[in-house]
């Protein structure tokens, strides 16, 4: 204001002044500071800042996230009390703690550390700490702390140090292809299988590196079409490594797809099953090979004679099947001693492979018989001369190694399909039908099969009109046979086994009824009747017992009945009405039926393992399973079949491991080999042996010793019906005592 002295205000002066800007720099200043407040507050860290006597005096949500509470107010330098090294687990000082070094060296270069620490919550975190100093002028004004949480990080980087230490450990060889094949990555059991080293094979395309040039034309490209649409492929094949020897290597390629679709890397996967193909190969000889003569056995012959009947297309043509018995060759054994024997064996096996053409097959059935099978012929009117020239090639005169010269004589029988029989064992049934009518006829040593097919129909439907009414009725009955446990003599299971004794017919052999059965769709209401039996018995057995009750009920289902869908519903229903424990059972299904390509039955297998039903093989080695696919059945148990040897040892009876297997042991050292096999690659997949047909203490001692866990036969126990095994659960030991056995 303007005064005159001291007098009224005449006016005033006014002073603008333009702050336009200051107001400008003082917006941008708050807009910044929030916007630095908002950044910190975002930050997926923790930030702090102490001041220059350690205080926290600013912190983010994030480092309250991490300690579990705000630190503000709270003494920086304190939190290393809360700290470990991870390396060490040890405590951390408090001159390592990073706030504490930058305070008190504020001219020191800052490093990130990593600590282990427990929050205020009690919660475990891996924190990576730097803390860098704030000076001004030579003074330290502070100092910032960046906190951040790499405990999920630490967790991926030590499952992936793991990961990385289990592929470069394994025993299978682990590789990764780029999409045109080459190597990026392969182990060391890549290397250790091949012979090539992981460096000398970075690069190079798997296929050039290891291809045997065994595959069929396409191969390759058909697996890389099927990687490329995202499929899995398995395949096993035979490659050959570095110093060029061949192996068999079971491999696994996955491939590894990018978010369109194509093909990024290719992870392989490959065991090496070398040693498995030749014990399985060796098995398959020993199984399906006649080891004196070089010939097909009988199990070979029966499956090669089944899928060439398949095979044929029939229109005109005609297969003759042949049989030759050696006359008298028992007492010519005798004579002349084993060893010429077998050279007199091995003499007609050349005569018969130069009587057969391309196609035909030879093979030795027994002892003293061989067959025969004569494939494509024209008709039946060339039969006659392909008969004649089997009998001139089996000519009577043989000379001895010493020079001799004897004569022995032979029968023959022969059948012929499709006119006497369609199928591999109705034609076999007929040419032993025609031999055993060619060795009663004392005329003639050659008979052609001729079936009175009338008679046959009509004892078929007798058959089956007294099996329904003794299913109807009471004519049915269970016996049972021990299981024992060969160390102890425990009782481990009993085998539940149909009898048949009709009072007019007399003992029907199920090897005819349950046939029949199935023809006539009888099959399902049979094995319902024995489920309910034999589980109903069981229960009431186990009552009587008590608790100490430990063995299981093996049960024989058809196979038709195993691709039931509704088995595993059905089984379940009969056992919670017997109150059986699904552990208590096991049932038995042959290789044939559990190798079938069905998977209806597959899944049942499944269905009913998951159950807690026990499952075993029977009659192992009738089929072509292999090692590999056995060990992808859900299975315990193996029984094997008794047709192995059934013809060791001269006078010997074919005893069932199943029963003939056993029957040469002690005394024929390939039956040894094929038991000792059979129970060594059972054992490799964890599975336990049964060897039926035990009849003699050596046998016992041989299975026992080459570690066979459980055996049955007429040594241990012969079957016997209910009545009689109910007495007898108490025994502690079925072996047999040292008297009268």
């Amino acid at each position: 204001p303007i005064r005159h002295k001291g007098g009224p205000v005449k006016g005033a002066v006014v002073v603008a002044h333009d702050i336009t800007e200051r107001k400008s720099m003082q917006r941008l200043l708050e807009r910044n500071e929030a916007l630095l407040s908002l950044i910190l507050e975002n930050l997926p860290a923790g930030v702090s800042y102490a001041d220059e006597q350690g205080k926290i005096v600013l912190s983010n949500l994030g480092d309250s996230h991490i300690w579990g509470a705000s630190r503000l107010g709270q003494e920086a330098r304190e939190y290393y009390q809360w700290a470990r090294w991870p390396a060490s687990g040890k405590l951390v000082m408090e001159n390592e703690w990073p706030v504490t070094h930058a305070l008190s060296a504020p001219f020191e270069p800052s490093t990130d550390q990593v600590f282990e620490i427990k929050n205020v919550a009690g919660e475990a975190h891996t924190l990576k700490i730097s803390a860098v100093p704030i000076t001004h002028e030579g003074q330290c004004w502070g100092a910032v702390e960046l906190s951040q949480d790499i405990t999920d990080e630490r967790a991926v980087q030590a499952r992936m140090r793991r990961l990385s230490e289990a592929v470069e450990a394994a025993g299978e060889a682990v590789l990764v292809l780029d999409p045109g094949g080459r190597i990026e990555y392969a182990n060391p059991a890549f290397a250790e299988i091949t012979g090539y080293s992981v460096e000398a094979a970075r690069g190079e395309s798997l296929q050039d590196l290891l291809d045997a040039g065994q595959q069929p034309d396409g191969f390759y490209q058909d697996l890389w079409k099927q990687l490329r649409r995202g499929e899995r492929v398995r395949t096993v094949k035979v490659n050959r490594r570095r110093d060029g020897k061949l192996f068999y290597w079971d491999k696994t390629l996955t491939p590894l797809m990018d978010a369109s679709g194509g093909l990024l890397n290719v992870v392989v996967t490959a065991r090496d099953i070398t040693l498995q193909r030749d014990a399985e190969e060796a098995f398959f000889r020993a199984t399906r090979e006649d080891p004196l003569t070089g010939l097909t056995n009988d199990l070979g012959f029966r499956k090669s004679l089944a899928d060439r009947l398949e095979r044929i297309d029939w229109g005109h043509k005609t297969v003759a099947l042949a049989l030759v018995d050696v006359r008298g060759f028992s007492h010519l054994n005798d004579a002349l001693g084993r060893d010429q024997g077998d050279a007199i064996l091995r003499a007609q096996a050349d005569r018969l492979r130069g009587v057969v053409r391309e196609g035909d097959l030879v093979a030795r059935l027994g002892a003293d018989i061989f067959a025969v099978l004569f494939a494509d012929m024209g008709g039946e009117a060339d039969l006659p001369w392909v008969i004649e020239k089997l009998e001139s090639a089996m000519e009577p005169s043989y000379k001895l190694e010493t020079g001799e010269s004897i004569v022995v004589q032979h029968y023959f029988g022969v059948a012929r399909a499709p006119s006497d029989a369609h199928g591999a064992d109705p034609l076999l049934a007929c040419a032993y039908a025609a031999l055993d009518a060619a060795k009663r006829d004392p005329v003639s040593n050659l008979r052609y099969y001729a079936a009175d097919y009338g008679d046959q129909a009509i004892r078929q439907i007798s058959l089956e009109g007294a099996l329904r009414k003794a299913l109807a009725g009471d004519g049915l009955e269970l016996y049972f046979q021990p299981q024992i446990e060969l160390a102890t003599g425990r009782l481990r299971s009993m085998e539940t086994l149909l009898r048949w004794d009709d009072p007019e017919l007399g003992r029907i052999s199920p090897a005819e009824f349950i046939p029949l059965a199935e023809q006539v769709g009888l099959i399902r209401a049979i094995d319902n009747w024995v489920l309910e039996h034999a589980l109903g018995m069981q229960a009431e057995w186990r009552r009587l017992q008590g608790q100490g009750s430990t063995w299981m009920l093996a049960l024989n289902l058809s196979g038709a009945r195993m691709a039931d869908p509704a088995l595993p519903e059905q089984l379940a229903a009969v056992l919670e009405r017997t109150g059986s424990a699904p552990s208590d059972l096991e049932i038995e299904v042959t290789e044939t039926a559990a190798m079938q390509d069905s998977e209806l039955e597959r899944r049942n297998l499944v269905a009913l393992r998951e159950m807690g039903v026990n499952l075993a093989i029977d009659d192992f080695g009738t089929g072509y399973s292999s090692m590999s696919q056995l060990a992808r059945l859900p299975v315990d148990v193996l029984k094997i079949d008794k047709s192995f040897v059934a013809d060791l040892g001269p006078d010997e009876p074919a005893i069932k491991i199943d029963l003939s297997l056993v029957a040469g042991l002690g005394r024929d050292e390939t039956a040894i080999n094929v038991v000792r096999t059979i129970i060594s690659l059972a054992h490799s997949m964890n599975l336990v042996v049964i060897a039926e047909g035990i009849e003699t203490r050596e046998q016992l001692a041989l299975l026992t010793q080459e570690g066979c866990e459980f055996g049955q036969g007429f040594l241990l126990a012969r079957p016997m019906p209910a009545s009689e095994m109910v007495k007898q659960l108490g025994r502690a030991s079925w072996l047999p005592d040292d008297e009268g056995l």
